[in-house]
């Protein structure tokens, strides 16, 4: 009977993890390249502007290292202090505010939010950088009205505690 059960939990551990990849890889396939690329070909079919230089190409660059870098380093936070992960199907088993999350509460949507202004600044493609602003504020409603009210009934007291403490957007040093 044990060994039946263990095989039970391993196979629903499998499922978790290959449940939890095509999540991420639909969000990534969608947002990160999909929509962008709708964007640059819609720009391109309408003749809208496209600014770009060097300059912009190296900032480009660098947001871009800085958004994927900032996702590794918070997903190294969220399975060494909450024992868990980012993604919505394995979610953090405790609370924590280690690391980032000490200045900021949404490190994470401010490293893809990094991710999408380099677009802009590489490529230059004015309708990338409205795709910029409308993710802005679809992440912002989302974050205020759907994922606030989800870690306040998960973690209680302890996130209202660091929700007036630590500020939403822009960190605080």
């Amino acid at each position: 009977r044990d060994y039946i059960n263990n095989i039970n939990r391993e196979h629903n551990r499998s499922f978790m993890k290959f449940k939890s990849f095509l999540f991420v890889s639909s969000i990534l396939l969608v947002f990160f390249i999909l929509l962008p690329y709708a964007a640059v070909t819609l720009n391109d079919m309408v003749s809208l502007p496209n600014y770009s230089n060097p300059r912009m190409r190296f900032f480009g660059i660098f947001f871009f290292i800085l958004g994927i870098a900032n996702f590794f380093y918070c997903t190294s936070l969220f399975s060494k202090f909450g024992n868990g992960t980012p993604i919505p199907t394995e979610p953090t088993k405790k609370f924590f505010a280690e690391g980032s999350y000490k200045y900021v509460r949404n490190p994470i949507y401010l490293g893809h939010l990094s991710v999408f202004l380099s677009y802009f600044l590489f490529f230059g493609h004015i309708l990338l950088l409205f795709y910029l602003l409308i993710l802005v504020i679809i992440l912002h409603f989302y974050v205020v009205f759907e994922e606030e009210s989800k870690l306040k009934k998960r973690f209680g007291r302890e996130y209202i505690r660091y929700m007036k403490k630590v500020p939403r957007w822009l960190p605080k040093f």
